[in-house]
């Protein structure tokens, strides 16, 4: 669990392994250091040899550190008080934004690289390996344990037997099922049931096999499909009829879409199709509202992090975050750059490059680079493919700084002389020094917060510099986070006894 103040599920198993129908009440307790935080009782009844999944009222978690969960059912004369009670632990941390290693795939046949790719269901995340597997594995947000799956299947509906590889690409319905594209030059379209482990085929009707495709799901009931074969075709399936339809418009703009290029869904009333485009002489980035016609947006920039012009590559992709209305991508083509859009203002920013503040991944971003939104935990999943097993997790800042209605327009107008601004903090003994020279008379408000997200000082000024004594907040970590009307930034400090 990641410790950002949210109502957390609570549910367990009961069966009744006798052979009456017997009601009873069944106690779900959460303790911490011996402490209970937590209780719920549910009363049911349960029919001979009959499993059910009882529900509880969400527990809004405001702490980290260690729990322990105990299940217990309390039935009066229980011949078996043995099995009454299950218990178990969790652990919730506290992520600050930017980077975080997670857990290196395991259990797959090989490391991830082209055809790599991934999307989010619930509290699962599903990745293809590619590389020239069928791998699919399951990865649970809430134990961080990867778990393989069934293999993609051998095609049953043409004579080729191919692996994933180049070109595919991953993506769900929003509720039940996931879809797969396998790439590797073929038509092939499978639709993955997780309940039951199981797979059904269909054929794409683009005129070529697949070599760089990339899927959005529009929030309701279609899944948007590019060729990328250096081509312009693109098409729609539609659940509800389980069939494939044209879109409209019925091409994509520009002529060639090559390996790289990808589509992200915004949904809404009138749901609209963002697409960067692999193949041109510049990262050209459009947009569609269904129905209408294509029209330019801002080109994803040449110039990110590393101050030289790069293209957009293999490994490049793109994925919508609901929480603050940006799309993210990744550059690939062997880089790490990362940035976001804003669609209400037509604006690109460069953010952290993949591993930042606190780690570097081991190869840059290439063929198997992948990304997806997890509503679970409110951030990015990414893998960085490349031949690794590297398996990243980015917290957006907005995650505790959520923008305004109306975007950060108002900042952007005041920020064009910060290009070289930085903030400067010292932290001694006893104080915690901030200096920010800011190019405009503004107010600045100071927050602090502990490892609990509770605000433990507050202050503003308009010096440009604050000074905290430090013997008044106690050992810990902390959030730092100075807000301005033209600028927001967020720093973790650990302040030692």
């Amino acid at each position: 669990m990641f410790g950002n103040k949210h109502n957390d599920p609570v549910s367990g198993k009961v069966k009744n392994f006798g052979d009456c129908p017997w009601s009873f009440w069944t106690y779900f307790r959460i303790y911490k250091n011996n402490l209970l935080v937590y209780i719920d009782s549910n009363y049911n009844n349960v029919f001979p040899n009959t499993e059910t999944t009882l529900n509880f009222t969400p527990y809004f978690c405001v702490d980290t550190g260690s729990f322990t969960t105990i299940l217990k059912t309390t039935l009066s004369g229980d011949i078996n008080p043995a099995n009454d009670s299950i218990v178990d632990s969790f652990r919730v941390i506290l992520l600050t934004p930017g980077w975080h290693k997670m857990p290196n795939v395991s259990g797959a046949t090989k490391p991830i690289k082209s055809g790599g790719a991934l999307t989010s269901l619930g509290d699962k995340v599903y990745a293809l390996v590619g590389n020239n597997t069928r791998d699919l594995m399951e990865y649970d947000v809430i134990t961080n344990i990867w778990t393989k799956k069934s293999e993609v299947p051998f095609s049953y509906l043409t004579p080729k037997k191919k692996n994933v590889k180049y070109g595919a690409s991953i993506c769900t319905d929003g509720d039940s099922l996931i879809y797969v594209i396998k790439g590797n030059n073929t038509k092939e379209f499978w639709r993955y049931k997780p309940e039951k482990d199981s797979w059904k085929e269909y054929i794409i009707p683009f005129t070529k096999g697949i070599k760089g495709s990339s899927m959005a799901f529009d929030g309701s009931n279609y899944i948007y499909i590019i060729c990328g074969s250096n081509n312009n075709e693109w098409i729609r399936f539609n659940i509800a009829a389980d069939s494939f339809e044209i879109c409209n418009p019925a091409t994509l703009p520009a002529d060639k879409w090559k390996r790289g290029s990808w589509i992200v869904c915004v949904p809404s009333d009138t749901p609209k199709i963002y697409a960067l485009r692999v193949g041109g002489k510049t990262n050209e980035f459009y947009m569609t509202t269904i129905g209408d016609s294509w029209s330019n947006r801002k080109e994803m920039p040449l110039i990110g992090s590393t101050g030289r012009k790069k293209k957009a590559r293999e490994g490049s992709a793109g994925v919508y975050n609901p929480n603050n209305g940006l799309i993210y991508a990744l550059k690939g083509g062997n880089t790490l750059e990362f940035f976001s859009y804003n669609p209400k203002i037509d604006q690109w920013n460069i953010e952290l490059d993949v591993g930042k503040p606190g780690s570097t991944p081991t190869k840059k971003v290439k063929g198997g680079g992948a990304l997806t939104y997890s509503k679970r935990t409110g951030g990015l999943y990414a893998f960085v493919g490349n031949n690794t097993n590297e398996f990243w997790l980015y917290i957006p800042e907005t995650n505790l700084c959520a923008l305004n209605n109306n975007g950060i327009t108002n900042i952007n107008k005041k920020t064009r002389d910060l290009k070289n601004f930085s903030t400067m903090f010292t932290l001694t003994k006893d104080y915690l020094k901030i200096y920010y020279p800011l190019p405009l008379k503004s107010f600045a408000k100071l927050t602090i917060y502990n490892a609990l997200g509770e605000v433990v000082y507050q202050t503003k000024s308009n010096n440009n510099h604050f000074v905290v004594d430090i013997k008044k907040l106690g050992a810990g970590v902390y959030l730092i986070k100075l807000d301005t009307d033209i600028l927001k930034i967020i720093k973790k400090i650990i302040v030692k006894s």
